[in-house]
């Protein structure tokens, strides 16, 4: 029993165990405590029971599997009224420097290109797909760089509808996925070009030499009369 170990429990008036483990603390039961001590049959051995008692306690794990997240597709499309289509031409030609759409939703690439355009484009900026669109109909940009990956939607689907609604488009694909096959995907559906992340200020300044060099009329002059 407890009074056979020295300085007895707490219990039965003794202070040695007091000392060393605060029962009502730990929420442990005199009749459990007593008969660890009894089966562990050494004295000396506290400190292992101390480290038992001390312990944390974690709960089971749940067998149950999580519940999986439910991602929603948003479907949504772009369109061109014949009245837009008529002003493709005559809006881009009347810009006296190029409006670029950037479609992106991360923080430190939007600052890079706009940054790196900042005096030779007005620049106009999405971070979804859906305010892509709006933004597309509304402003009728001469160059978009788009994101592949975007919080609401898939940026090839993007690129597939804004060239059928608009055949003079040019749009830059950007992705931190550049395998061939998805790069390919992106030239079959009318992408201008492709640039793999991370990416340089001289990637997106040849992209955008390749877009003015699009322009040129065999004048030598481009549609923004440069």
């Amino acid at each position: 029993s407890c009074h056979d170990l020295p300085g007895g429990c707490t219990r039965c008036g003794c202070s040695l165990f007091s000392r060393f483990i605060p029962l009502n603390r730990f929420g442990l039961p005199h009749q459990g405590l007593r008969q660890d001590f009894a089966d562990m049959g050494h004295w000396n051995d506290l400190q292992t029971l101390l480290g038992r008692i001390m312990a944390p306690v974690t709960a089971p794990k749940s067998s149950a599997p999580e519940p999986q997240k439910q991602i929603q597709e948003n479907h949504f499309t772009i369109e061109l009224s014949k009245d837009k289509i008529d002003q493709l031409v005559p809006v881009r030609q009347s810009r006296n420097i190029p409006l670029l759409l950037l479609v992106e939703d991360d923080p430190f690439t939007l600052q890079l290109v706009k940054l790196a355009f900042k005096e030779n484009y007005e620049i106009i900026t999405a971070e979804t797909a859906r305010q892509a669109l709006v933004y597309y109909q509304r402003h009728l940009p001469d160059m978009v760089f788009l994101d592949i990956q975007l919080p609401d939607g898939n940026g090839v689907d993007l690129l597939q509808q804004m060239t059928k609604a608009d055949k003079d488009s040019h749009i830059v694909m950007l992705s931190s996925h550049s395998q061939k096959e998805k790069i390919l995907d992106c030239i079959g559906h009318g992408a201008k070009g492709f640039i793999g992340k991370p990416f340089t200020r001289q990637r997106l300044v040849d992209a955008t030499d390749k877009f003015k060099a699009s322009q040129k009329s065999p004048t030598g002059k481009n549609s923004h009369g440069a």
